[in-house]
């Protein structure tokens, strides 16, 4: 069973003696979202899914916000998860999912990592520029150092490196 062996996996890194595990990757961190409270607690190890501090943030953004997706195979997961976070803390929240030219993930799988950053920028920055008042929220952890580029800017750009580290600066 996946679940098992996803525990299995949680319990031998925790017997490792880390203080936490930082889950990255989206596909993993939606079968860590069907384990059970008390499955995911036995572990033995504060277990992170990279997107929680980055949904707080983007369900408190104020109502309506724009999500911006490379990896097109990730925004029906994504967007599933962040509409049911902000539901369940009855946070009202009206999110627009965006997503890039297929070509420009295809970019970063091929290792035109320096591309794939200058395109990134140019479509974050393009959002940014339709409507200032309306925050963009990078989705994948691949956009963040772009995010942050605009961020120094002044845009209203949440990205997932920056909500993980405030979550863990209070943790």
């Amino acid at each position: 069973m996946l679940q098992d062996r996803l525990t299995g996996q949680l319990e031998w890194i925790a017997g490792c003696g880390v203080d936490a595990i930082l889950i990255t990757c989206t596909n993993y961190i939606a079968e860590l979202a069907k384990l059970d409270r008390a499955r995911l607690e036995s572990v033995g190890a504060e277990v992170i899914a990279i997107d929680e501090p980055w949904f707080r943030e983007v369900a408190e953004s104020g109502g309506a916000c724009r999500v911006a997706f490379t990896n097109p195979a990730t925004v029906q997961g994504t967007m599933k998860r962040l509409e049911a976070y902000a539901e369940a803390r009855g946070i009202p929240l009206r999110a627009e999912a965006v997503v890039a030219d297929a070509s420009l993930f295809e970019h970063l799988l091929q290792g035109r990592e320096d591309r794939y950053a200058e395109e990134t920028s140019a479509f974050l920055a393009g959002l940014t520029a339709e409507d200032p008042a309306v925050p963009v929220a990078a989705a994948q952890l691949s956009m963040a150092d772009a995010a942050r580029k605009l961020q120094g800017r002044g845009a209203r750009v949440i990205e997932p490196l920056s909500a993980l580290q405030r979550y863990l600066s209070a943790w």
